[in-house]
């Protein structure tokens, strides 16, 4: 087990011997204490922008004990694994300015502090120019939009599962085009705007199926006037997968969703330019780069075509 304590193991014997003269069962009970100290286990030590760190603690005690100091992420939370051990997570994206960062980690109990120096390099992120038919962007970025957006939209990941709903990998939700990457920088109709790319855009025909990407609840699914028919989904221990600007809806809110299930089709929806799926992976609200999570390294213009279509 993943945390300390007196166990109680069972040894099943079962003699079954096609060939002998005997048959025969025993059952043998085994206490066992476990008492060791506590093992940090961090999943890197170098991160590109749009990476998540993930930190297991093996043998602690409880959350409360743990010495765990960083400037990465201010929101930082432990989750109790079924084995025992305690997980927790580092997102880092555009907002995350590159450097090292050292982590100061320990047991209070045990007196023991060590450090840990994680590394945030670089992403080279995208600018793209983008035109939107003027009726559709006044229809869209409007202080309605806006309004609708932060009741409904916003809040939402604030919260999520302790545990996780999943235990397979992440999986491509469409096939298509890849028309923007992640955390790109945008000029609609020429104008700078405030937010970078916050997921992968994946042009399909419209009406082709989108699937979620993983098993997790139904947080969120309605239309909205700004990212148009949307579903966003709880994986749990706050990481949510999010699906804009589809032609339709095909599960409803409070829904626990399974791997590879629809939930509805591509369309253009919303402030959209065609038909795509708007795909996003976050931590919370820290919006991550989707292709770590589906195949382990940024989905981009340059390696697309091996991936996703």
């Amino acid at each position: 087990p993943g945390r300390n304590g007196t166990f109680a193991y069972e040894l099943a014997l079962e003699w079954t011997g096609e060939t002998n003269p005997y048959r025969g069962a025993y059952v043998m009970e085994l206490p066992v204490t476990v008492a060791l100290p506590a093992e940090f286990v961090f999943s890197g030590q170098k991160l590109a922008q749009g990476q998540l760190l993930e930190i297991t603690v093996n043998y602690a005690d409880s959350p409360e004990d743990i010495l765990f100091e960083q400037s990465i992420y201010n929101k930082f939370k432990w989750y109790q694994e079924e084995s025992g051990a305690l997980t927790g997570y580092l997102p880092t994206n555009y907002n995350v300015k590159p450097g090292v960062y050292p982590i100061r980690y320990g047991v209070k109990s045990q007196g023991t502090e060590f450090t840990q120096e994680i590394e945030v390099t670089e992403y080279p992120y995208h600018i793209q120019y983008l035109t939107v038919d003027k009726k559709t962007e006044q229809e869209t970025r409007n202080d309605a939009a806006y309004e609708e957006y932060n009741k409904y939209y916003i809040p939402v990941r604030n919260e999520s599962a302790p545990t996780r709903y999943y235990k397979d990998s992440f999986l491509l939700p469409v096939k298509g085009r890849l028309t923007t990457e992640f955390g790109e920088t945008r000029y609609v109709n020429d104008q700078p705007t405030s937010y970078r790319h916050l997921g992968l855009d994946i042009a399909a025909p419209e009406g082709t199926e989108v699937k979620a990407s993983n098993r997790g609840k139904v947080v969120l699914a309605r239309p909205l006037i700004l990212t148009g028919n949307t579903v966003m989904i709880d994986h749990g221990e706050g990481l949510f997968s999010v699906y804009h600007h589809m032609l339709n809806l095909s599960v409803k809110n409070g829904e626990v969703v399974e791997r590879g299930q629809k939930i509805g089709e591509v369309g253009s929806t919303g402030l959209s330019t065609g038909a795509h799926l708007h795909f996003m992976i976050s931590y919370y609200s820290v919006n991550l780069e989707p292709g770590y999570f589906l195949v382990g390294q940024p989905i981009i213009y340059e390696n697309y075509l091996e991936f996703i279509q």
